[in-house]
């Protein structure tokens, strides 16, 4: 790549992400991998998740669990779908997460570069984050989070 990257050098790969119908049974499904820690278990505000799924939410229910090397799994729960159909079947956002040091330069870079804007970048009213959902070239879904100060 010729220009310079916005990623964060700390701690660049925040988490993985799947999505399903049941975060319930996903939990217990993923702790026979080890991810048997709960960090958080949150419904975030619901103008915040439309904003970020470009429309294709009402809602989410999200389950963070952690393994005991420290990698953080986090497992969606869409309430309501809209429209966003994926490779992965009706509302997958099975995702990477990558922390940068700028949402709107990290979104930029990614149009640059061919990928595409999904939603945001928009402020967690209830984190110091903000945060974008991009898609790189083959379509794969991206979360940007952009530490707040």
């Amino acid at each position: 790549m010729s220009q310079q990257s916005t990623v964060s050098p700390l701690n660049a790969l925040r988490h993985h992400a799947v999505t399903g119908p049941s975060a319930n049974i996903l939990q217990e499904f993923y702790e026979y991998f080890g991810f048997t820690q709960l960090i958080i278990e949150e419904s975030p505000d619901p103008e915040y998740i439309q904003a970020l799924t470009g429309g294709a939410w009402s809602a989410a229910r999200i389950l963070k669990l952690k393994n005991s090397v420290g990698d953080v799994l986090e497992i969606i729960e869409p309430s309501i779908l809209a429209g966003e159909l994926t490779s992965g079947g009706a509302g997958n956002w099975s995702h990477l997460a990558f922390t940068v040091l700028s949402c709107d330069e990290a979104v930029s870079d990614v149009l640059g570069m061919g990928g595409h804007l999904v939603g945001g970048p928009v402020t967690n009213p209830e984190a110091p984050f903000r945060v974008a959902y991009v898609r790189d070239p083959a379509l794969n879904l991206i979360e940007l989070v952009e530490a707040m100060p």
